[in-house]
């Protein structure tokens, strides 16, 4: 049946119900579409309510921390120990990962947690259209950083021995960060091995594409709370640390080391070393092809709705 309807003047039309009205055409390019709609909906709905304040930006206390969140985080830690080798150095991507990383600690001292925001809009230029000096800036902090923890990133790089672990839902900052390692290590030749955090929603890599030539996924680890360390219900242990204020010093961490909270939520995190590895609380799916997309956001959708048929968008 065909509804005549009235201009667009009288009822102006949105882009979205645009484009959703020319997917009608195609069942398949409306699967897509709808597909890509559940990989927005957790941020948007999230975003939403923090803007009309029925929800505060951070919502989790401590308690709530302790009970729900930590040993996942552990679990995400022993889940990349069994998928990594020992002398790999695992290169944790900002915020988003950095609760992670404190569990990692745990186990492993080749460890690395960096900064470095809006690599992701970054991901759209050159490096040769940077500034060289923040370029340069940059690896000189990432091997200090390295230095820290008496690691060898140019051997690393050279041998292949480099995981970088991140919640990424386009690839944008990570094929950038692998972009960034090639400029500061030219002696690695192979696509950076790379971990993906990501939330447990039907849906959620859809957007996910990272340079197949730079960045080979090796795991997909799904968390329950995932969303709560990458959304600002955590505090952070990364300071944002854009383009424009890149130093080989690194960024200002003072904002950080004097929060209280902050602190209390990482103590909360290395209280429980050795703990809450075995639960349900992290699913791991390894692509069967790593380079093959389109094949590996179908293998997540269909394995989380399998193992977690609760899971946004999967009933």
């Amino acid at each position: 049946k065909v509804v005549k309807t009235a201009s667009a003047q009288e009822h102006p039309i949105s882009l979205e119900h645009s484009v959703a009205c020319k997917l009608m055409t195609s069942s398949r390019m409306l699967r897509i579409y709808a597909a890509w709609l559940a990989s927005l909906y957790a941020i948007e709905v999230r975003s939403a309510r923090i803007a009309t304040g029925s929800v505060p930006a951070k919502i989790m206390d401590l308690s709530a921390f302790k009970h729900e969140v930590v040993h996942e985080l552990h679990a995400a830690a022993a889940a990349i120990e069994a998928a990594t080798a020992p002398d790999d150095i695992l290169i944790f991507l900002g915020q988003s990962p950095a609760y992670v990383q404190t569990a990692m600690t745990c186990t492993r001292n080749n460890s690395l947690l960096i900064a470095g925001s809006g690599m992701s809009k970054l991901n759209k230029k050159e490096l040769s259209s940077l500034p060289k000096q923040e370029l340069k800036a940059y690896c000189e902090y990432l091997s200090a950083t390295a230095g820290t923890k008496d690691v060898d990133l140019a051997a690393a790089a050279e041998e292949n021995r480099i995981v970088a672990v991140d919640l990424s839902e386009t690839g944008n900052s990570v094929t950038f960060f692998a972009k960034m390692l090639r400029h500061c290590y030219p002696s690695l030749k192979q696509p950076v091995k790379f971990v993906n955090l990501a939330i447990d929603t039907k849906g959620a890599l859809t957007g996910f594409a990272p340079d197949p030539n730079l960045v080979r996924v090796v795991k997909v680890l799904v968390l329950r709370h995932a969303g709560a360390l990458a959304w600002d219900e955590v505090p952070r242990l990364v300071p944002s640390w854009k383009l424009e204020q890149w130093s080989a010093d690194g960024p200002d961490n003072s904002s950080i080391a004097q929060d209280k909270l902050a602190a209390d939520f990482n103590d909360a995190v290395q209280e429980q070393c050795g703990t809450g590895e075995e639960d349900n609380g992290v699913l791991v799916i390894a692509p069967s092809d790593p380079a093959d997309l389109k094949s590996m956001r179908s293998e997540f959708d269909h394995t989380l709705c399998d193992a977690w048929k609760d899971a946004l968008f999967c009933r």
